[in-house]
């Protein structure tokens, strides 16, 4: 059976540009278009592996889809989707998917439930934000007193890599963050 993967385009945002020759999107509500588009021709996503969906080809279905993030979900969590028409997908860790026939309403759509759904990502985010910008300023200040010695040290390579690393993983918390704070921030200005 074939498969292919469709990267995932970052959860946290949620936009798109539309030109006359092309259309650009980020963001859940993206992701959940194209695998329906992708459904109707045949490719069901199955999993969710690394920042990729991964999809098997078989039978075209005229279905939409559903993400939603839990801790700890139990069988009532699933029981609430089960009952609203949603069939549960896949699960990683916190991020399950579901799908349902085009027109049934997922349980999460009012403002205060999505506000709860974003604010928690937004939280956990944050808290992964705080970390590596901290465990960054550390590295950045142990490389700049390695860079001032006299004679350069040997873990001045490895540091300068260590550093690099932590850079990324600051940009993969702290971006999330602030795309989750505008989300609830528009959320919020709409419930007013």
């Amino acid at each position: 059976m074939k498969t292919k993967r469709i990267s995932i385009s970052g959860l946290a945002f949620d936009t798109y540009w539309k030109t006359p020759f092309f259309t650009i999107g980020w963001g859940e509500e993206w992701d959940m278009k194209r695998l329906a588009e992708e459904a109707q021709k045949g490719w069901i996503v199955t999993k969710i592996e690394m920042f990729n969906y991964v999809l098997k080809q078989g039978a075209p279905e005229d279905v939409q889809f559903y993400i939603d993030y839990q801790d700890t979900p139990d069988e009532d969590y699933f029981d609430v989707f089960l009952s609203a028409g949603w069939s549960h997908v896949y699960s990683d860790s916190y991020i399950h998917l579901f799908k349902a026939p085009i027109g049934v309403h997922p349980p999460h759509t009012d403002i205060d439930t999505k506000l709860v759904k974003l604010m928690h990502e937004m939280r956990r985010f944050g808290r992964y934000s705080v970390v590596s910008i901290l465990f960054l300023s550390l590295v950045t200040w142990i490389v700049e007193q390695l860079s001032g010695a006299a004679s350069p040290s040997l873990w001045y390579p490895v540091m300068l890599f260590v550093l690099i690393v932590s850079f990324v993983a600051a940009v993969f918390t702290v971006l999330p963050f602030f795309g989750y704070w505008r989300r609830v921030s528009k959320l919020k200005k709409k419930k007013i």
